[in-house]
C-alpha cells in the first residue's frame, strides 16, 4: 500500500505530477512532498478478489463474482441496461423467483430498485450494493428473509451506474488531480481533488490519462441531469459550467447512464414499483425529496425512521420540501413513481475519516478506511432489506387454526385463499363444538416472516427496530342474552414456530389458551379470535384480508385498520369467529359487558333486580331482629 512506500519513491512520484497539479494520498506525512495527503490510515487500494471482505474490490472482480452468482442461481439474472459514455455495459441484477405473483398465487409482486456508484469515488457504495446481491444469493436456500423477499419481490439491482468514472478512481488510488473551477470555494479547500481518485462525474469529453489537466475538470455529474428538476437549483448546486463539480449536462437526461438508470424501472415493472434507494457516500444520513403528496410524505418519513435505526451508529434524516430540487435521481422517482425514494449516504459523518484517526484532510470522507467496509456492507445491507421487507406490503394473517389439546382435534380451520389479483376468499371449517374450561391450541400464520432471530436462537428485534416480540391476541364473546365478555389469551417469543414456520421462518405461531369454565359455548351466539400484531419492520396487520393491499397514488391501497377504514396503518384482525352468528365482520361486539363469572346467563337488569331484593330481604330480617329483643 502507498502508506508503505519509501519517502523516496513518494517524492520522486511528486516531482513527476508537479506540473500537472495532482495530489498523493500517503498513510504519514512526508517531508518535501507539498502535494502529498497524510490521510493517517492506509491509503486503499481495489483488491484482486471476489469474495467480499475488508477491501474494496477492484471492478473486474466485483462484477465477474455476481456475474458468476447470477449464474449459478435461479433467483438470478444479470442483464445490460446500455453503454456508458465510452460504450462500457452497465450491468444491472434482477432478483426474484421465476414467477412474477407471490408465494400464495395470482398477486402481483411488487418491485424495488437501487442503485450504486453513480458518484465514481464513492467506493463504499459499489461494496453495500453488491452485498445486498451476495446476501440475498447465500440466503436464498433457506427459510428466513431472503427466501421471502425473493418469493414475493422484484429486486432491481445496479452495483455501479457510473462504469466508467469507477474505473478511473480505480486507475488512481492513490492520487487526484487538483480543481481550478472555483470549486474551491465550496470545499473551503485550495486544491480540492477532481479527477484520479477523486472523479465524481462519468467521464464525457474526458481521456482516461491524469496528467492532461486540459479535460480532468470535464464530464456530467449523473445526480444533476434528471427531469423534472433539471437546470432548477442555484449554480452553486447545480451548473451550467462543463468543469464544474455539478455541472448538470447540456439536457436533461441527456447522459447514457442517466437514461439507463430510469430504464432499470422498467425491469419492475415500473407499475409495480414501491422503493427507490441511491446509495452515495459520505454524510450518515437518508436524505429524501417529500412531495405534495400528504400520505407519501408520511410513508417517507416512517420508512426512514426505520431503516436509519439499523446500523449501530444511527443514520440522520434530511427529507426536503417541493422548492429545493437539484435534478437528482431520487426526485426524479419520487416525482414519476410516487413512491418513497431516498439518497442514502453512507459513513462516515460530517467529521470524516477524523472519526476512524484519519488526520482531517478536507475530502478524506470519500476514502473510508479498509477495516470499516466490512461493517458497513452488513449494516447497510440488513437496513436496506428492512425497506424491501417493509415495501413488500403491511402483513396479513392468512390461517387460523384451532385444536383441542386432549385429543387434538379441529375445532376451527379458518383461511385465506387468493382467487384474483385483488381479492382473497376466507374458506371456514367449524369441525367440533367448544367445551367450557377445555385446553386448546391456536396456530396463527401469517402472510411473511414476523420475528428475527439472534445467534443464540432466540426471538430477537430486527436490528435497530422496537417492536412488541409477544401480539396481543384474545377472544370477544356475545351471549344470547345480549352481553359481552372478553379474555385474554397469553402469548410468549418462545411461541414462533422458527424454521416449524408454515412457509418461512418464524411465519407461525403457536399459543395454548383455555375457554373460561363460565363461557358456557350454547349461550354463546358470536366469538371473536381478536389478533393484533406488528411485522419486524413495525407494520400493524392488514384487518381485512379479503382485499389484497396494493400500492396507488403514493400510498397503501386497500390497507384496513380494525373498523375496516382504508388506510395506511392497519389495525386488529378479528376476522376468524370460533362462533358466527352471520353478522358482516367488523361488527362490533355487544357493548354489555357480564362478569367473567356469569357465564351469559345473568344481565345487568337481572343483576340489580336481585341486588335490590337482596337488600329489602336484609332490611326485613334486620327489622324482626329487632322486634324480637
Amino acid at each position: 500500500m502507498v502508506g508503505r512506500l519509501t519517502a523516496a519513491l513518494l517524492l520522486l512520484l511528486c516531482s513527476h505530477w508537479a506540473t500537472a497539479q495532482v495530489l498523493t494520498y500517503t498513510e504519514s506525512s512526508v517531508d518535501g512532498c507539498r502535494h502529498c495527503r497524510a490521510l493517517g490510515y492506509p491509503v486503499p487500494i481495489p483488491i484482486e478478489s471476489s469474495e467480499p471482505g475488508d477491501y474494496f474490490r477492484t471492478y473486474a472482480q466485483l462484477d465477474a463474482h455476481l456475474s458468476a452468482l447470477a449464474l449459478g442461481s435461479a433467483d438470478i439474472s444479470r442483464q445490460s441496461l446500455g453503454a456508458t459514455v465510452a460504450g462500457r455495459s452497465i450491468p444491472v441484477y434482477l432478483l426474484g423467483d421465476a414467477d412474477s405473483v407471490r408465494a400464495e398465487g395470482l398477486i402481483p409482486e411488487a418491485a424495488v430498485l437501487q442503485n450504486g456508484g453513480i458518484h465514481a469515488r464513492e467506493w463504499g457504495t459499489p461494496e453495500v450494493v453488491a452485498g445486498i446481491i451476495e446476501d440475498l444469493a447465500a440466503g436464498a436456500e433457506g427459510r428466513g428473509l431472503q427466501r421471502y423477499l425473493l418469493d414475493n419481490l422484484n429486486m432491481v439491482i445496479i452495483p455501479v451506474l457510473n462504469v466508467d468514472g469507477f474505473l478511473q478512481t480505480q486507475r488512481y488510488p492513490h492520487q487526484a488531480l487538483f480543481s481550478e473551477d472555483g470549486d474551491a470555494q465550496r470545499s473551503g479547500d485550495s486544491d480540492y481533488p477532481r479527477d484520479g481518485r477523486m472523479r465524481r462525474k462519468n467521464m464525457r469529453a474526458t481521456d482516461e490519462v491524469l496528467d492532461l489537466n486540459a479535460d480532468g475538470m470535464n464530464g456530467v455529474d449523473l445526480n444533476r441531469n434528471n427531469p423534472p428538476f433539471w437546470a432548477n437549483s442555484a449554480p452553486s448546486r447545480s451548473s451550467f459550467s462543463s468543469t464544474s463539480i455539478v455541472y448538470h449536462g447540456s439536457a436533461a437526461a441527456s447522459e447514457p447512464e442517466t437514461q439507463a438508470l430510469q430504464a432499470a424501472a422498467d425491469f419492475g415493472p415500473g407499475d409495480r414499483l414501491r422503493l427507490y434507494i441511491d446509495t452515495h457516500s459520505f454524510r450518515r444520513i437518508y436524505y429524501a425529496p417529500r412531495t405534495h403528496n400528504a400520505r407519501r410524505n408520511a410513508i417517507l418519513d416512517r420508512l426512514a425512521a426505520r431503516m436509519r435505526q439499523v446500523p449501530a451508529t444511527n443514520y440522520d434524516y434530511g427529507p426536503s420540501g417541493p422548492g429545493g430540487e437539484i435534478g437528482s435521481t431520487d426526485e426524479y422517482f419520487a416525482q414519476t413513481y410516487e413512491i418513497p425514494s431516498y439518497t442514502l449516504e453512507l459513513e462516515p459523518g460530517l467529521t470524516g475519516a477524523v472519526e476512524y484517526g484519519g488526520n482531517g484532510v478536507s475530502h478524506d470522507g470519500f476514502i473510508l478506511p479498509e477495516r470499516e467496509i466490512a461493517r458497513v456492507r452488513r449494516e447497510l445491507v440488513a437496513a436496506s432489506l428492512l425497506g424491501y421487507y417493509h415495501q413488500a406490503g403491511p402483513p396479513a394473517v392468512l390461517a387460523v387454526e384451532i385444536r383441542r389439546s386432549s385429543d387434538d382435534a379441529v375445532v376451527l380451520d379458518s383461511r385465506w385463499t387468493a382467487v384474483s389479483a385483488e381479492r382473497r376468499e376466507l374458506q371456514q371449517q367449524r369441525l367440533t363444538p367448544l367445551q367450557a374450561g377445555a385446553d386448546y391450541r391456536l396456530r396463527l400464520q401469517f402472510d411473511k416472516p414476523m420475528r428475527a432471530r439472534d445467534a443464540a436462537g432466540q426471538v430477537v428485534n430486527y436490528p435497530g427496530q422496537a417492536v412488541a416480540l409477544t401480539p396481543q391476541l384474545g377472544l370477544t364473546a356475545e351471549f344470547s342474552n345480549g352481553c359481552s365478555d372478553s379474555m385474554t389469551i397469553s402469548s410468549v417469543p418462545a411461541d414462533w414456530l422458527g424454521a416449524l414456520g408454515s412457509r418461512y421462518d418464524d411465519d407461525s405461531l403457536l399459543v395454548d389458551f383455555t375457554l373460561p369454565a363460565s363461557w358456557a359455548p350454547e349461550q354463546i351466539t358470536r366469538l371473536d379470535l381478536e389478533i393484533s400484531s406488528a411485522d419486524l419492520a413495525g407494520q400493524a396487520l392488514d384487518a381485512d384480508p379479503a382485499t389484497v393491499v396494493d400500492w396507488r397514488n403514493g400510498a397503501w391501497h386497500q390497507y384496513e385498520n380494525g373498523n375496516n377504514q382504508a388506510g395506511d396503518v392497519g389495525g386488529t384482525d378479528s376476522n376468524h369467529r370460533l362462533i358466527d352468528d352471520g353478522s358482516p365482520r367488523f361488527t362490533p361486539a355487544g357493548s354489555r359487558v357480564c362478569s367473567s363469572n356469569s357465564g351469559g346467563g345473568m344481565d345487568t337488569s337481572t343483576s340489580l333486580g336481585l341486588l335490590l331484593l337482596g337488600l329489602l330481604a336484609i332490611r326485613r330480617r334486620i327489622h324482626l331482629s329487632r322486634n324480637n329483643r
